[in-house]
């Protein structure tokens, strides 16, 4: 039978020991509203109180609605500082810069949210660890 407590517990001290001997100074993570980020979120504030979760919205209307929502009602009940940084005109510029190159596929430009977002988080974690998950799982409600 799963101890939960136990699971919780050796995932807390993992975190810890990875602060520990990566000299790192917090952690930071993708805040998008989702159960995957709230874990995340809530693991890191049981490791450490430097933590602070990024708010990315990209365009998508849900973006700008309920998983903003969700992402600042989770930080503030854990005491978790939230930076919302919108990615919306760095998308449109960078589609506007590839358009002659590839129009308007939607394929092409399938990848582009996950991308920003990840060169936001690394550019800001810069002596911080990057905490991630990866949300497959909630991949096919929230796109």
């Amino acid at each position: 039978m799963l101890n939960c407590k136990q699971e919780v517990e050796t995932r807390v001290e993992w975190i810890k020991n990875l602060l520990k001997t990566t000299g790192a100074k917090g952690i930071v993570y993708g805040n998008s509203g989702g159960k995957d980020c709230t874990l995340v979120g809530i693991l890191s504030k049981m490791a450490t109180d430097n933590v602070t979760g990024i708010i990315m919205p990209c365009e998508s209307s849900r973006n700008f609605g309920i998983d903003r929502e969700h992402a600042i009602l989770v930080g503030e009940k854990y005491d978790i500082p939230q930076i919302e940084i919108d990615l919306t005109p760095v998308k449109q510029a960078f589609r506007n810069v590839l358009s002659d190159s590839i129009g308007d596929c939607a394929m092409a430009y399938a990848n582009i949210n996950p991308r920003l977002r990840m060169t936001t988080l690394y550019a800001y974690a810069y002596n911080c660890l990057l905490y991630t998950s990866d949300a497959a799982d909630e991949r096919s409600s929230v796109d």
